[in-house]
């Protein structure tokens, strides 16, 4: 019973804030990627406690003889005969904490809630004149205004104004401060089905503002619902989003995973937990257009993901090979995939269909070691020993087949395909 008020602790404050003030992470360096969270997360099986971790109440804990590092896992019978293992004691007052936080939190949320379904923007008539709505109050006026029906022109004219101020720090820090105007931002950016000016200037004040600038993208994260990092990605990869509305949005993702913790829990390459953000954007690059494609790439090396600077070459194709965009994620998805790195079979799958997109599309080079891994990976499945995530399944079945199709037609000899498939 405790341990699931813990969880939902957690759970309730994840769904309030971009990022869970209960998730703190440690950070070692300044790759995101090398984050692990503060408070140790236990499984039935022994782990190592990070450096400068916290161990929650109720863990069995011990010294691990043989490499002396402290361990710990969730709690068990312990046999009275093992003098290495010790449980953390719970204690009442814990116990009152986490219940106090999950009201507080259950409150945070409701009220939440009720703000954005007040939210109905029926159409007023602006009380700000058209000379003033060149400062900055008087804009932002007529954006929080702004409803069905409204003055498209009178609200262009002030976002022109809120882009123009959007660069500078103080005014980006001022943007962000005030929840209900990035949330403004976000609802009439969706115009730009009709209006794509009007998207594009909103996607473009809300980077800005964000771009280089620790304090705003502070304010956003802790005063902005989790949706508003979740909704980013799903307009992004709406099939009516232009290219040009695709780099806006990618500039917020850019701006904001520069905040470690964000990234940690959003953009881990590392943790199939914390990948949905770096999968989405992944899965979406063959579909995106060339600025867009570019400003993925740009968050994929700020992240480290990928390599900024390509490695040595010694002749002009292979040089101008290795700056291509579509390059440079097909290598990370051929290492991801060649060195186990996919940690479920979802994401296994989504990687592989996005490099054959690639491979289908563009003539990329593939590497000895991806192709030596591939036959491997095909031969275990045509054999049956292929470790699942759940039982084999008709889809798991076509999957299958297409990777052995891949194989010959995508990556290798398209004439080797027959053959290979009347051996099935």
């Amino acid at each position: 019973m405790r341990f699931n008020l813990i969880i939902l602790a957690y759970a309730l404050v994840a769904s309030a804030q971009l990022v869970d003030p209960l998730s703190e992470v440690i950070c070692p360096d300044s790759n995101p990627a090398n984050c692990y969270p503060k408070i140790f997360v236990p499984t039935d099986e022994w782990q190592i406690v990070r450096e400068d971790q916290q161990i929650p109440p109720g863990l069995h804990v011990r010294i691990n003889l043989e490499t002396g590092l402290e361990e710990a896992k969730l709690n068990e019978d312990i046999p009275h005969n093992n003098p290495e293992l010790m449980v953390v004691p719970q204690t009442d007052e814990l116990e009152e904490k986490i219940h106090e936080a999950n009201e507080d939190m259950k409150q945070k949320i409701q009220d939440t809630l009720a703000k954005y379904k007040k939210e109905k923007n029926s159409f007023v008539r602006s009380k700000v004149s058209q000379s003033d709505l060149t400062d900055f109050s008087s804009s932002v006026k007529e954006l929080l205004a702004f409803g069905d029906g409204g003055d498209i022109s009178r609200l262009e004219k002030a976002l022109d104004t809120l882009t123009e101020l959007s660069h500078d720090i103080e005014f980006g820090v001022r943007l962000s401060k005030d929840a209900d105007i990035f949330a403004a931002l976000q609802r009439v950016s969706s115009l730009a089905l009709d209006e794509e000016d009007v998207g594009e200037k909103a996607f473009r004040i809300m980077g800005s503002s964000l771009r280089n600038n620790p304090e705003a993208i502070e304010n956003v994260i802790k005063n902005q619902p989790a949706s508003f990092f979740s909704d980013l990605f799903e307009v992004l990869q709406l099939p009516s989003t232009s290219d040009v509305i695709q780099k806006r949005i990618l500039g917020v993702i850019h701006a904001l995973s520069a905040d470690r913790q964000l990234a940690y829990q959003h953009l881990n390459i590392n943790d199939v937990q914390h990948s949905a953000g770096l999968d989405t954007l992944l899965g979406f690059f063959p579909k995106a257009g060339r600025s867009a494609k570019e400003r993925i790439i740009l968050i994929l090396e700020d992240l480290d993901v990928i390599s900024e600077n390509p490695t040595s070459h010694f002749d002009k194709r292979s040089l101008e090979m290795s700056m291509k965009p579509e390059y440079k994620v097909s290598k990370l998805l051929q290492s991801v995939l060649s060195e186990g790195r996919a940690k479920s079979e979802k994401q296994f799958k989504d990687h592989f269909n996005t490099l054959v997109s690639l491979h289908s599309d563009h003539k990329l080079d593939i590497s000895k070691e991806f192709l030596e891994w591939l036959s491997e990976e095909v031969e275990l499945r045509k054999l049956g020993k292929r470790a699942r995530d759940a039982i084999y399944s008709g889809e798991d079945g076509e999957f299958d087949a297409m990777m052995l199709e891949a194989r010959h037609v995508v990556f290798g000899n398209p004439n080797a395909y027959r053959k290979a498939n009347d051996e099935l």
